[in-house]
């Protein structure tokens, strides 16, 4: 699952557009999508692997920091949409769910363009003035949001309206490792790990 996460994160983040200063893709709907459908560590590894490896290819100027940036974003929105946000409507009020859930990819998608933003400010144009830094990095932030938002509207059409999560629900590590557990513990009291 993570494989096929992170290769789709490459296509999607292959799906762009090169302004010269930065390079505008579909990644992060991706993204999104892995951390939200298959948790943190997934939207980790896919994340950022998956879009360093493709800024590799179209636009490697920024690929250390993209796998830092996208790893993260994928990390956080795999912490916030599988674990706070069931624990916050335990199970219940389908539409506050889907209400939370943008709203928590919206953060993440954020929390993308501030990344970026502060790497412009600090690491961009090494002999430019902070000024200089700091005026590219702001006129860089909006591109950044605009790609965050539409992201983060793919990932939740793909979630929420496609219900990609009924899929993925099938492939819960999590779960697997309940059932995994429960027999071990049966096991370990001397009870058949198997119904008769």
């Amino acid at each position: 699952v993570t494989g096929v996460m992170t290769g789709l994160v490459m296509a999607f983040t292959y799906f762009g557009v090169n302004l010269g200063t930065a390079y505008v893709n579909l990644g992060d709907a991706m993204v999104l999508a892995a951390g939200a459908l298959f948790g943190p560590v997934t939207g980790m590894i896919a994340g950022g692997l998956g879009a360093m490896l493709m800024d590799l290819i179209v636009y490697p100027a920024t690929f250390v920091f993209t796998l830092f940036i996208k790893g993260i974003e994928g990390a956080l929105c795999g912490v916030l949409l599988k674990y706070a946000l069931p624990k916050l409507t335990r199970g219940r009020y389908p539409l506050l769910q889907v209400i939370l859930g943008i709203a928590a990819m919206m953060l993440c998608a954020l929390f993308m363009a501030a990344g970026y933003f502060g790497t412009n400010v600090l690491f961009w144009g090494e002999g430019d003035s902070p000024a200089t830094r700091l005026s590219g990095a702001l006129l860089q932030l909006p591109i950044d949001i605009a790609q965050g938002a539409v992201g983060c509207a793919i990932a939740a059409l793909l979630i929420y309206a496609v219900r990609l999560d009924k899929i993925a629900a099938r492939f819960s590590l999590g779960d697997l490792l309940i059932v995994n557990n429960k027999g071990k513990e049966r096991a370990a009291q001397g009870e058949p790990l198997s119904s008769p």
